[in-house]
């Protein structure tokens, strides 16, 4: 009843044989970087995590770069065949389906009134990776396909 409790004071911080074990090695750890400069990782174990990280963000960086320019090859690709199976003079009421079943996406038809051929409408099918779009977009009057064509726009 030193301090005026009815513990006496402890003299130890440590409460058991273990933990006393284990705080006098955390000291001696200590003590060793402050002495050493040394915090227990080798230069080369160092170095070999560094190049991992940056070997991971190249492969992550190549993975992302090639799956970004094999979308584009496909819309393109949809596109163009999209286009080829409706060239002038042939039926465009499957258009819409056709573009579907490819994966491609549609746009509403707009009418114009305006052109030389009468009253034609224009459908547009699309299929975009970021900012890289591919359309197939067909003119029809009557009916049937004037022109089709494929553009690009970036």
């Amino acid at each position: 009843m030193e301090n005026g409790h009815s513990r006496p004071a402890r003299v130890h911080p440590c409460r058991g044989a273990l933990l006393c074990a284990r705080t006098k090695l955390i000291q001696r750890r200590l003590e060793r970087i402050l002495v050493e400069g040394n915090v227990g990782l080798s230069r080369k174990r160092v170095l070999i995590g560094f190049l991992s990280i940056i070997a991971l963000g190249v492969a992550l960086l190549v993975g992302v770069v090639g799956w970004i320019g094999w979308k584009g090859r496909l819309a393109r690709q949809r596109a163009e065949q999209l286009c080829a199976a409706f060239p002038a003079g042939v039926d465009a009421e499957p258009f819409a389906r056709r573009a579907h079943d490819l994966g491609l996406r549609s746009m509403p038809a707009m009418s114009s009134s305006d052109h030389p051929e009468g009253d034609v409408s224009v459908q547009t099918a699309y299929d975009a990776v970021m900012l890289a779009r591919w359309f197939c977009t067909v003119e029809i009057a009557g009916g049937k396909v004037l022109t089709s064509k494929v553009a690009f726009l970036d």
